[in-house]
């Protein structure tokens, strides 16, 4: 059944979004229909995506992976605030939220190369992960998820009527 999910490349790795697609997205055959890059996260907005980590403690290490301070004088009212680029995708085809998750590989990017090397199938994060929360490559987790991230990071106009029919079904898959 064909259905849409969303996922993005972190700060982390986006210098090497390109290989990202062409070694684990594109022989997938995953198709990309919508794609914002360069996306600059706003410190709103990664709070906003990542709400369901607000409690946990490295909730600020996951916000700031995102809004980073430069200090560029030793007068602190002169910092000035970067935003550090990602690249955003929407994903279609059949399987597409399962298959996504299991290129992307466990959180950890430690866990996920001790997976590699078990298994000799090397993951996005197993390759491109640094640590946590630098684990290069975000894949929603649950359909639901899938909807409110890409209704976050997209604007209803930006999107397909096709996407918006389906992000209104529940659970939203195409027949």
């Amino acid at each position: 059944m064909n259905e849409i999910t969303f996922g993005f490349v972190k700060p982390d790795a986006y210098q090497h979004r390109k290989e990202i697609l062409e070694e684990f997205i594109l022989p997938m055959e995953l198709s990309i229909i919508l794609e914002k890059d360069p996306y600059f996260f706003t410190e709103e907005i990664a709070r906003r995506h990542y709400r369901e980590h607000r409690e946990k403690k490295r909730i600020f290490e996951i916000i700031t992976l995102f809004t980073v301070y430069g200090i560029h004088d030793l007068d602190a009212s002169r910092q000035e605030k970067t935003r550090l680029p990602t690249a955003l995708y929407v994903f279609e085809g059949d399987g597409t939220l399962e298959r996504l998750r299991k290129i992307t590989g466990p959180t950890d990017p430690a866990a996920a190369r001790a997976m590699a090397v078990k298994t000799g199938i090397p993951t996005i994060r197993s390759k491109y992960g640094i640590g946590m929360p630098d684990n290069a490559f975000h894949s929603s987790d649950s359909y639901e998820s899938a909807r409110r991230e890409i209704m976050l990071h997209f604007k209803r106009e930006e999107l397909p009527k096709y996407v918006l029919e389906m992000l209104d079904k529940k659970p939203y898959k195409m027949n």
